[in-house]
């Protein structure tokens, strides 16, 4: 199967790849993401917050603070991938912590040495960025190139954590129908302005839509927490036992349960020890 045709290597959801292995959503995420790299980068500092911490026992003696912030360090050290990086028990020590020139320098180096470009006099940030960027079309239709939008995502994730620059969450997932399926992309809200809209389709809620809106997301967020049986089946409510005639009533249903020894999880039953044995 060919990278045009296959599905998108980064979706959670099945979606044909409309660059390479990217549906179109994702190639333009992972763009941003990389410029976002950039400016967060220049954002960071490796002095200590003089901020002191509250609820922790009261604040620390200046002479038992750190002199630097360490995982600052490690996001802006320039020697590992280079060819000059510390030792391995050293880079083990970073632990989660992602180096920048690091990331991007192993993924710009594939590119280089896989369309045979020349390398840099200079290693920088701003560089590795720029040709990724420039090359980006080509990364798309790489096998790899889930893998590179995992290091990228990861990486900008704990910068903007560093920065305290984290986006806000998105309320939920987009419902809407789209040529390929249900859209899924993510709903944000502006509360102040009485709007949302989803970032991926760009279908938007106004006015009295918020509240059908919010209705929607919130019975969806319920099904996501429905428990299931172990066989996978969802698992019902007393009130839905009744409307889909398990049972005459509620509290048939609380004495059928007790009689038969069943027991609900989180106020769920599963709906097969109600069926009667003659006509199950």
């Amino acid at each position: 199967m060919s990278a045009e045709t296959t599905g998108c290597l980064v979706c959670t959801k099945p979606r044909t790849a409309d660059v390479g292995y990217l549906c179109h959503n994702h190639l333009e995420r992972l763009a941003a993401m990389l410029r976002d790299i950039e400016d967060q980068a220049a954002m960071l500092t490796a002095v200590p917050s003089m901020a002191i911490r509250v609820g922790s026992g009261g604040g620390s003696l200046k002479s038992e603070r750190a002199p630097a912030r360490l995982d600052v360090l490690v996001h802006t050290d320039h020697r590992r991938g280079t060819g000059m990086s510390e030792t391995d028990d050293d880079a083990l020590a970073a632990g989660k912590t992602l180096p920048i020139l690091d990331v991007l320098h192993s993924w710009a180096r594939t590119v280089r040495e896989d369309r045979a470009l020349d390398r840099p006099r200079h290693v920088t940030i701003s560089g590795e960025r720029d040709l990724l960027s420039r090359h980006l079309g080509w990364v798309a239709g790489q096998p790899w190139v889930d893998e590179a939008y995992s290091d990228v995502r990861q990486l900008l994730g704990q910068l903007k954590g560093v920065n305290g620059t984290q986006d806000e969450k998105p309320v939920g997932r987009c419902f809407v129908p789209i040529p390929d399926g249900i859209c899924d992309g993510p709903i944000w809200v502006d509360d102040a302005m009485g709007h949302a809209h989803c970032g991926r389709c760009q279908a938007t809620w106004d006015g009295t839509e918020l509240h059908r809106l919010g209705l929607i997301l919130e019975q969806e967020r319920r099904e996501r927490q429905r428990p299931t049986t172990e066989d996978g089946r969802r698992m019902l409510t007393a009130e839905e036992l009744v409307a889909q005639g398990y049972v005459s009533s509620v509290s048939n249903v609380r004495v059928r349960a007790h009689r038969l020894g069943v027991t609900s999880i989180s106020g769920h039953y599963d709906p097969n020890a109600f069926v009667d044995k003659a006509t199950a």
